[in-house]
């Protein structure tokens, strides 16, 4: 029986599903540029006429170089949603940017520029998933489990603001459905990760295990621009109540 995955893009599921490594440049290196003394392609970096050297990870077209520090798995439906993916997170740098500097971060410029890798042109790992067993293409996704104590559903809408006391409060309230559900997750604390070291395939493996253990998984997604997302035993209803397509999306960790 195939195995059916949803596209973490558009939301589709598939059995031909296909990884992809998603990462964000630390900065990128314009190779033509007048202020490169030296481009050692041996050792990937160049060297800058006021002595400084840049290391880069991968050649990319139009005489650039990237650097980057981590390559996140992410799973698509399709070819075209990888370059919905990449064309939404766009941005036009001009042509001329090389006669004016070397080097250029968008990341500090506080863009997020994602670049996109199939597996199978990178060295990687392959990973067992904790929840399925299968194995899985990984490079440096991380993920934290924590045990639950309780989960309290309070109905409310988008005037009523989410109530304190609880240690991280979820919802399905927007602007499109402001009447909804607040969920107040519980922890013992302080909050420490679960001895077990878990590693998912997928959402929904991530998803399931904590249905399974009650905990909540947190981890990096560059799906969602890089930050800290959780998934927890109400992700589904969460965006069930929001109309998400994709109803493992997992929840920005604020």
């Amino acid at each position: 029986m195939n195995t059916i995955k949803h596209c973490e893009w558009c939301g589709s599921g598939t059995s031909n599903f296909i990884y992809r490594f998603i990462f964000e440049p630390e900065y990128t290196l314009f190779l033509k540029s007048r202020m490169i003394n030296i481009h050692d392609r041996q050792r990937q970096c160049v060297y800058l006429e006021d002595g400084r050297e840049f290391e880069y990870t991968f050649l990319q077209p139009n005489d650039t170089a990237i650097y980057i520090t981590e390559a996140l798995p992410h799973i698509f439906c399709s070819e075209r949603c990888v370059d919905n993916y990449l064309e939404k997170h766009s941005i036009f740098t001009g042509n001329s940017i090389h006669e004016k500097t070397a080097i250029h971060s968008l990341k500090q410029d506080g863009y997020f520029v994602p670049g996109i890798v199939e597996p199978r042109k990178v060295s990687h790992r392959e990973d067992e998933c904790t929840q399925c067993a299968k194995s899985f293409p990984n490079i440096s996704k991380l993920f934290r489990a924590f045990l639950i104590k309780s989960i309290e559903e309070v109905r409310g809408n988008l005037n009523d603001g989410p109530s304190h006391g609880a240690d991280i409060i979820q919802s399905d309230i927007s602007q499109e459905n402001p009447y909804g559900t607040f969920y107040h997750l519980y922890f013992n604390q302080p909050m420490t990760p679960l001895d077990k070291k878990v590693t998912f395939c997928s959402n929904e493996c991530s998803f399931d295990f904590s249905v399974k253990n009650n905990c909540m998984v947190m981890f990096k997604d560059n799906v969602m621009k890089g930050v800290s997302a959780i998934i927890s035993p109400v992700t589904k209803k969460i965006n069930e109540g929001l109309s998400n397509r994709y109803v493992f999306s997992p929840q920005i960790f604020r």
